[in-house]
């Protein structure tokens, strides 16, 4: 008894010339895709961190605003934290009772760049705006309302 040779079908060396390398970048699509998602995440979280810190800078703080806090503490926030893009650039703006954070990242992904129309990078810039609360006045004020309105206080 003699095993006979199987002969793979054409079709069959279609499917692994032209499906194959189709499913191949379609996975790392996604994977980059879900690089770019994780980030968009992460710099919002970070942003909205450092701005609600920096909004509440209380009697004994030694910043004088929201916007040196935000700018001293922004690279030990972010370190190392951005895996599969650049390290996000953070800036910090005041504007009457608002303090304005904002962050940019980038997620590279030369390999797949203009293959199947990608574009070479994927940009992100968000900005968060916080109002800026004096939390030590707010409640000497509603202590002292509440004194006044119990006859404690003169």
């Amino acid at each position: 008894m003699y095993l006979k040779k199987k002969e793979i079908p054409a079709y069959m060396t279609v499917e692994a010339a032209f499906i194959i390398p189709i499913a191949v970048c379609a996975i790392v699509i996604l994977i980059y895709m879900a690089f770019h998602v994780f980030a968009c995440c992460l710099l919002t979280e970070d942003l909205y961190i450092l701005g609600l810190r920096g909004s509440r800078l209380d009697f004994g703080s030694t910043y004088e605003d929201g916007v040196s806090y935000v700018e001293d503490n922004c690279e030990e926030r972010v370190a190392a934290r951005y895996f599969g893009n650049e390290t996000p650039v953070i800036s910090a703006a005041s504007e009457e009772d608002e303090l304005i954070v904002s962050g940019e990242t980038v997620t590279r992904h030369g390999v797949m760049e203009h293959f199947f129309l990608m574009p070479g990078d994927w940009e992100l810039a968000l900005e968060e705006r916080l109002f800026i609360q004096e939390q030590v006045k707010h409640i000497r004020m509603l202590t002292r309302a509440r004194d006044m309105a119990e006859g404690l206080v003169h």
